[in-house]
């Protein structure tokens, strides 16, 4: 067996092997030569690898060559390893900078003199720019043919009798027509009869050396029609036109999205200008646009508005409102109820529904509002709030009302607040006489004294048939209360002209203070017993609890 010894890492003397390598060396000048034994570790390698890969012999002996190889090539090296017979395998060995160098080797066995494996002997040779060169050309061949198989661009050369000549195969791909069934045929042949008279008129009008460009719809093997760009070049020799070279290029996507982008402004157009609400756009605060209907709405024009804030319209009671609203608009929805200034003068009423404005490519830019005149609405909503607030007899606020003004008082601090409960005398009586026609307008007469007789500042109610409750806000004690309750006896206690005759109406008032926070169904009773008092002392007067 041929003995490896610490000597062999830097010279080999083995006749036997020294005739291996050297011829070798011999064979492959400029490549590197690398021994290795047994479990793959190198013994000795030239110093030609210093040059080609940055290694040396100190820098690799006695390491395992898996070590400098690629990993997704290690399989193919093992192959090798062990193997009695010579071979070659193409492999990336791993250089001193860490980068990795393509490399053919070529592989012989090294055999003792009994014939048994001992190692090998490899060359290396350096194949990277051969490896890279083919890869890069896959790479083009492989770019060109997707190319070739997807391009959307033709050419085409035509006779100066508008036949043509030859197509480019990608002709194919864009109409479905080959070139051999184009060539000869007229091009007019294959155009939409709408766009053949601009085609001939731009030929009319070619100038010498001059690309003119011509949209138009190209018709398809399948018998659609397909929008194309046509750039036709006039070729001339010695002055005469010999040909036309034209490039098409398919804009179908294009010219669908045009004509959609045009259906739906002449829908929004329709739309904004036939619309009973308004429609406003704004930006930086400035109206940019506004709707024709407009003018219908408010009696403005809309071009004397763009450029102006729409707090300028605004009520004074709501400009905060109006402002408010368009800051909110500018990141979210936000609807308000305001009044704007028409052109005569007048404020409407009108319902914004206002939000974030976003450009085609999804940016912010301002706010649209819309605008609806709601004066009718309003206004049934007054009534309706009035009928739910307010007794239809009298024209007092009613029992619910009532309550809630008393809750709301006795929240509050810092001022005493003094309740009068009243009720009409003899009523019942006044209704048995002259009927309840009479009875009501008692009550009607009754409550008008009533709310003469109080302060600004003061509430009466009507909770009840002939009960009222009078709400004395800002009293300074009991004395006060009573004198103003006096007042209000007195004022109800003149005759009531009914057609009937005349009647003397009068009413028993009890009265209480009402401490901050005290229930108020508490407070009512109590006021309410005073009233009885009242009733039981002899009617007409008024009774402190």
């Amino acid at each position: 067996m041929v003995e490896m010894t610490e000597d062999r890492a830097s010279r080999i003397d083995d006749p036997g092997v020294a005739a291996i390598v050297d011829e070798f060396v011999t064979e492959c000048a400029g490549d590197v030569v690398v021994v290795t034994e047994v479990g793959g570790h190198l013994r000795w390698i030239s110093p030609s690898a210093k040059r080609l890969m940055g290694w040396d012999g100190s820098d690799v002996s006695g390491r395992r060559t898996s070590e400098f190889i690629h990993e997704d090539d290690l399989e193919r090296t093992l192959e090798l390893r062990g193997s009695t017979e010579e071979g070659h395998v193409l492999i990336r060995i791993r250089r001193a900078d860490g980068s990795y160098l393509w490399c053919r080797v070529l592989s012989r066995p090294i055999l003792d003199e009994a014939g048994e494996y001992v190692g090998r002997v490899s060359i290396f040779r350096d194949v990277h720019v051969e490896v890279e060169s083919r890869r890069k050309l896959a790479e083009s061949e492989e770019w060109y043919r997707l190319l070739v198989e997807n391009v959307t661009d033709f050419v085409t050369m035509a006779s100066p009798d508008g036949r043509f000549t030859w197509a480019s195969p990608s002709v194919a791909n864009v109409v479905g027509w080959t070139a051999e069934e184009v060539c000869g045929q007229s091009v007019l042949a294959y155009l939409h009869p709408h766009d053949t008279p601009r085609l001939l008129e731009l030929r009319g009008q070619m100038a010498e050396g001059r690309t003119s460009v011509l949209r138009a719809r190209a018709l398809r093997s399948d018998g659609t029609y397909r929008w194309l760009e046509l750039s036709i070049k006039p070729i001339y020799e010695n002055g005469e036109l010999v040909g036309r070279l034209t490039a098409y290029r398919d804009i179908h996507a294009e010219v669908e999205a045009q004509d959609a982008l045009a259906a739906s402004e002449r829908l929004f157009r329709m739309l904004a200008e036939n619309a009973t609400d308004v429609v406003a756009y704004a930006d930086q605060g400035l109206l940019a646009w506004v709707s024709p209907s407009v003018t219908a709405a408010l009696g403005w024009e809309a071009a004397e508005m763009v450029g102006k804030s729409l707090v300028a319209y605004a009520h004074p009671g709501d400009v905060t409102a109006v402002a408010e609203q368009q800051q909110e608009a500018v990141t979210r929805t936000s609807r308000r109820r305001f009044r704007l200034r028409s052109r005569a003068g007048e404020y409407h009423w009108v319902e914004s529904h206002a939000g974030p404005y976003r450009d085609a490519d999804g940016e912010p830019g301002g706010w649209v509002t819309s605008l609806r005149v709601i004066d009718d609405i309003v206004r049934a909503e007054e009534v309706l709030d009035r009928r739910a607030r307010f007794d239809a007899l009298t024209g007092l606020v009613n029992r619910q009302e009532v309550f809630e003004q008393l809750e709301a008082c006795g929240q509050r601090t810092g001022q005493e607040i003094a309740v009068l409960f009243c009720d009409i005398d003899h009523l019942k009586t006044i209704n048995d006489t002259f009927g309840h026609t009479a009875g009501d307008e008692v009550i009607r007469v009754v409550a008008e004294r009533a709310r003469g007789a109080i302060r600004s500042d003061d509430l009466a109610g009507r909770i009840g048939g002939d009960e009222f409750v009078v709400l004395l806000r800002g009293v300074h004690g009991l004395e006060e209360a009573t004198r103003l309750a006096e007042k209000i006896r007195s004022t109800i206690s003149d005759p009531v002209l009914l057609a009937e005759g005349p009647v003397m109406p009068s009413v028993s008032i009890g009265v209480t203070l009402a401490p901050p926070g005290e229930d108020v169904a508490a407070l009512i009773a109590r006021a309410d017993q005073a009233m009885y008092e009242a009733k039981r002392a002899g009617r007409d007067r008024v009774v402190v609890f």
